[in-house]
């Protein structure tokens, strides 16, 4: 369960990815007037039930 701690460099990561989309789409997460929208999917290659749950 990893300690229920997040891997090295996860937040360093999501934030460069985010920033990636927020240039090639012009949009930026969280503006009120015209926002980035983005999903979460499960690709996980075992299901785990309850996952989505606590995303």
């Amino acid at each position: 369960d990893n300690n229920k701690k997040h891997p090295a460099g996860l937040k360093e990561e999501v934030q460069a990815n985010l920033e990636k989309l927020e240039k090639l789409t012009g949009k930026k997460l969280g503006d009120p007037d015209d926002p980035l929208l983005v999903s979460i999917r499960s690709g996980a290659a075992m299901s785990m039930p309850g996952m989505m749950d606590t995303v």
